[in-house]
Parts: structure tokens; C-alpha cells; sequence
């Protein structure tokens, strides 16, 4: 055999492992915003940028020789963007404009290289206002900088602060623990959903998903008290919950007690089992993120004219209730609320910016 040749096939040999397929499609997340009935996330198959392209490339010949097969024309590359959009124009600016009022300054007047447009600003600002965060004429309150403090969203925040006064402070901070994580609590298996929904019962609470997470919460805590690592991994696996979850929620809630401790709210107050006020507490942090049952079955937002619907994840998603407050909408082919709770309608006329409105 001829020594190029050879050469040849130990390079093939020695990295088929290597070989890097590219469909020129990546899914993207990215945050709408509606300054009637708010923002909400997508997540819609688009195609990617000449960097990404040649990032995916490079993943081909990280160890040693490799390829690269792109499923699409080199005229679809001379086509593509050469790099993705900026994350301010794509993400929700509610986090960051109170964190800017804390430090004085307003977003819309800031000299800014890629600058959000006046929509996006106006759709953060009518939810920091719905969350008490804001006065009428944009001021920051004293929540507001109480919620400030909070490495968290701002509705969550807002579910922490809201907390104190509903004597449930503990239970908040565990749901919205597990909320902030990084990765899914749920596990999805389709191959075992009939095991998956069996093992997910136990844990299911007819409130809705909040209170599920804070079961399933409590559950694993009361294993890791008593168990060693390999239990509770083995444990995890046997319910079809996802462990790096729990073990990320413990760092964050271990964050917020200290912030919390700092704040002058008291981390350990609990309610034990009267769901209704870890409800509210939720409810105040999304009340902009809320539904009203409609006559045809439909939920359709309280601050807009959107119809959603809930995620067949969820554990409403066979029931009817009169409201619903959800973490997010996310948009594929159609419009899904996640993270969905029930809570009484009533609740909303206690709240100032539902009587503001209803005014």
C-alpha cells in the first residue's frame, strides 16, 4: 500500500468520530413584545449565521483531521447574516430597566450601540408598573427596590417580596428556586409516558404546576436528608425528575436566604399546607401573566386580547378553571401558557393596577 494511503486511512480510522453534520437550521428563543397584553417568548426553527456556520465547522477538527457536511447550497451560505442578532433585542428588558432605575438612569435615554425599539422598552415598563415596581409616572417604589435586590426575574422577585405579608416566604422560595434553574424539573420520556405519568401523580397537586414543583421539592429534600448520593440519584431516576435541578435550586435558594435575611424578610416562615396564600404571593409576580376562562372553553389574557393555551405538559391542561396565572407563553404553532397555576378570580380586584384599570 502506497504510505499516502495509508496514511489516509488511519486519519479515517482513527477520527470517524469526528465527522460534523450542519442542516443550516438552529431553533431560536426569542422575546416579543406586545405593549397590550405583554411579551412573550418563541421558539421557531430559523436558519443560522455564517459564524455559527463556521463555528460548527470547527467542531469537525477540534482532535485531529475531520469533516464537515453542510446540507445546504453555497449560495444558502452567501446568503445567511454573518452574525446572530444582539441578546438586548432579543431578550426581555424588564430585569434590566430596574436594575437602571436603581442606578438613576432610563434605558431610552441611554447612548447604546444596538438600541431596543420604544415597544420593547414601553412593554418592560407596563410590566414593572403591573408589579408595583413603578408608579404612574415611571418612580421607582420602595417594592420595587426591594425587588431589586432579588437575583431573580422581577416577577419572581416581586412573588418573594409579596411573600412577607402572606407569612409563606419559605414555600415561594422553593418554587421559584426550582423555577430559576436552569434545566427542566419534569423528565419526558415518550417511550414510557404511561411510567412517567404514573411516577408524576404522586407529586401532582390540583392547583395547578407551582405547587407540583414544591411537592416534588419537598419530596427530594426529605431523600437528601436521609439518603446517600447514590439513593437519591437512583430515586430521581425512578420518578422521572431531573436531579442537576434540584441540585442547581438548592444553590439558588441558598442565594435568596441571604438576600432575603438582608431585605428584612424572614426566610422560614411557612404555611405547611394552605395553598392559597403561596398562590397569591405567586400571583402577584404574574399577574400580568394571567387568563380568564372564557365561555367557549378558551383562556384569553387578562391585559390583552391573546388567547392561549395550556401546555399539554401542564397539570390544567384537562381542567377547566375560572383563572390561571402562568410563567410564560411560548409561541410554535400556536400559543401555550407553562407553568400554569389556578387562582381565585377575585384576587385581581385586590391588586391596585386591576383597579386602576377597571377605574
Amino acid at each position: 500500500m502506497h504510505p499516502s494511503h495509508q496514511h489516509r486511512r488511519n486519519v479515517y480510522h482513527n477520527t470517524w468520530h469526528q465527522y460534523v453534520i450542519d442542516t443550516g437550521k438552529c431553533k431560536e428563543k426569542q422575546y416579543l413584545a406586545r405593549i397590550s397584553g405583554g411579551g412573550f417568548d418563541t421558539l421557531l426553527t430559523r436558519d443560522i449565521t455564517k459564524s455559527s456556520a463556521m463555528q460548527r465547522a470547527g467542531r469537525a477538527g477540534r482532535e485531529g483531521a475531520g469533516v464537515c457536511f453542510r446540507l445546504y447550497t453555497e449560495k444558502s451560505f452567501n446568503s445567511m447574516a454573518v452574525s446572530g442578532e444582539p441578546e438586548i433585542l432579543r431578550c426581555s428588558l424588564t430585569a434590566s430597566i430596574l436594575n437602571l432605575k436603581c442606578l438613576g438612569q432610563d434605558l431610552a435615554e441611554l447612548d447604546l450601540m444596538d438600541k431596543p425599539d420604544l415597544e420593547s422598552i414601553a412593554s418592560a415598563l407596563k410590566t414593572l408598573w403591573l408589579l408595583g415596581a413603578i408608579d404612574n409616572h415611571q418612580q421607582l417604589t420602595p417594592a420595587g427596590r426591594q425587588m431589586a435586590l432579588f437575583p431573580l426575574d422581577p416577577q419572581y422577585a416581586c412573588a418573594v417580596v409579596a411573600s412577607k405579608g402572606y407569612g409563606c416566604t419559605s414555600d415561594v422560595l422553593d418554587i421559584v428556586s426550582i423555577l430559576s434553574a436552569s434545566s427542566k424539573l419534569f423528565l419526558d420520556i415518550s417511550e414510557q409516558r404511561d411510567a412517567v405519568a404514573e411516577a408524576r401523580r404522586k407529586f401532582r397537586h390540583p392547583s395547578g404546576d407551582h405547587l407540583t414543583f414544591l411537592n416534588a421539592f419537598k419530596a427530594y429534600k426529605e431523600i437528601a436528608s436521609s439518603e446517600n448520593k447514590h439513593a437519591r440519584r437512583e430515586w430521581c431516576k425512578k420518578h422521572f425528575l431531573n436531579e442537576r435541578t434540584f441540585l442547581e435550586a438548592r444553590d439558588i435558594r441558598e442565594q435568596l436566604v441571604v438576600t432575603c435575611n438582608r431585605a428584612g424578610i424572614n426566610p422560614t416562615t411557612s404555611v405547611r399546607d394552605n395553598e392559597e396564600p403561596i398562590i397569591r404571593s405567586i400571583g402577584h409576580g404574574l399577574a400580568g401573566n394571567s387568563a380568564f376562562l372564557q365561555a367557549d372553553g378558551s383562556y384569553k389574557q387578562t391585559m390583552g386580547q391573546t388567547i392561549v393555551k395550556v401546555h399539554p405538559g401542564s397539570t390544567l391542561c384537562d381542567k377547566k378553571v375560572p383563572a390561571i396565572i402562568y410563567d410564560d407563553l411560548m409561541y410554535t404553532n400556536q400559543i401555550y401558557a407553562r407553568g400554569v397555576s389556578s387562582i381565585p378570580k377575585s384576587f385581581f380586584m385586590s391588586l391596585e393596577a386591576f383597579k386602576q384599570r377597571k377605574a
